[in-house]
């Protein structure tokens, strides 16, 4: 080989070993009704891949917008918005999301149920979706607004709490082609109802689901604030 020329590894290997890392997060971080959480070193490493060079970006680029987290506060939306700016700047990769998880843990107020309104403005086609930590109480918008999650097939509940089991029913129905959920610790609100909640009979939901996983707590069961039937029939 001449003087002066670098020996160069071709792209193609470069891409083949870039989505072997990412392998890993299809076999190890693959859980709860098809939501995916990405592993710290997996996306550390493809973060880096991503600035070692202009060949790389690309392939490293796919797989870190396959999955995609944002953390709400009260200070703002800033990560929603830092979504829409990346999303008008470069429309192709709006395609590549397939899952969002939204952290609502730092609100101190109840509002997130508005988070999906945001959400569909910007990724309207989103098929996995994952909140977690907020409150979610079901005004007629946000019902009207899941509705219009026509392409979401797979919704994750972590640590979100609702004011009654008919909230988190009504939630539910509202998704029509959901096909896999899971219910991961979820909570009551820390007060009690003024009033409690209908314990009739509830109507045939429309909804079929392919999974349904749950975890909770024994005290979460059987909480005076709900009804104590479960969803899953």
């Amino acid at each position: 080989m001449p003087s002066g020329v670098k020996r160069l590894i071709p792209t193609e290997v470069c891409e083949t070993i870039i989505d072997f890392v990412a392998v890993r997060w299809d076999e190890v971080s693959t859980t709860y009704s098809g939501d995916r959480t990405w592993d710290y070193d997996v996306h550390a490493t493809l973060g880096a891949c991503a600035l070692t060079c202009r060949a790389w970006r690309p392939r490293s680029q796919l797989h870190l917008m396959r999955v995609m987290s944002v953390r709400a506060s009260n200070a703002g939306t800033r990560s929603f918005a830092d979504m829409r700016t990346l999303f008008q700047r470069i429309p192709r990769l709006q395609s590549d999301v397939e899952s969002l998880s939204i952290d609502g843990e730092d609100l101190e107020v109840p509002r997130f149920h508005l988070v999906p309104l945001v959400v569909y403005d910007i990724l309207p086609r989103l098929p996995i979706l994952t909140l977690c930590g907020g409150l979610i109480y079901m005004p007629t918008f946000f019902r009207v607004t899941m509705r219009r999650f026509v392409h979401l097939t797979h919704l994750r509940l972590h640590k979100a709490t609702f004011a009654s089991a008919n909230d988190f029913r009504r939630m539910v129905e509202s998704l029509r082609h959901l096909q896999n959920l899971a219910l991961l610790l979820p909570e009551w609100v820390p007060y009690k109802l003024d009033r409690p909640c209908n314990g009739g009979p509830w109507p045939r939901s429309l909804i079929k689901l392919h999974n349904f996983e749950a975890t909770a707590q024994a005290r979460w069961i059987t909480d005076t604030t709900s009804t104590r039937r479960t969803y899953a029939r």
